[in-house]
């Protein structure tokens, strides 16, 4: 279930939305990015705007901030990972979308840390080739996936100023 199994009742990538997947027998692919206080949430854009009718980024909010927030008009909230992670219980595989721009490191680590104590199973993937890498080298035994798209339509995934070739060489290395 893509981002759960949402409708005009659930939202996507809301606690109600994973429950409705659950219920139906469906695996869930889910997306997480950090706030600006180093909180781990479940949300798809990078912008609040589609989803919360407020003009701005996940990364530049914090996790209070984000909370008084409501989905697409309706009572639920942005979730947390581990809001996330302790409803679905291990009941349903995972796929987890990282949603970073730059460099990996902390997000990623723990995310892997939080998965760790999870138990469920689970596989990650993401546009960021650092992210996908991060894994290969530091968590080798988790399923990843390269996510890929046209690259001059998706720039924002990589850091200012890195040109085709860069990319092209770090597809090589995953």
């Amino acid at each position: 279930a893509h981002r759960g199994l949402h409708n005009e009742r659930y939202p996507e990538n809301s606690l109600p939305a994973f429950a409705n997947a659950m219920k139906n027998g469906f695996g869930i692919e889910l997306d997480v990015h950090r706030t600006s206080d180093g909180v781990i949430v479940v949300f798809h854009d990078s912008n609040l705007k589609r989803m919360t009718g407020v003009d701005g980024k996940i990364k530049d909010y914090t996790f209070a901030q984000l909370r008084k927030l409501r989905l697409a008009g309706t009572e639920y909230t942005i979730p947390t990972l581990r809001e996330t992670l302790a409803l679905i219980g291990g009941r349903v595989p995972l796929l987890i979308e990282i949603k970073r721009k730059g460099f990996a490191g902390d997000l990623e680590r723990e995310l892997y840390d939080m998965m760790q104590e999870y138990g469920g199973k689970y596989a990650v993937q993401s546009f960021s080739p650092f992210s996908v890498r991060w894994f290969k080298k530091h968590a080798p035994d988790v399923y990843r996936g390269q996510l890929s798209c046209n690259f001059s339509l998706c720039k924002e995934n990589f850091p200012a100023g890195m040109d085709c070739v860069l990319r092209f060489i770090l597809s090589k290395l995953l």
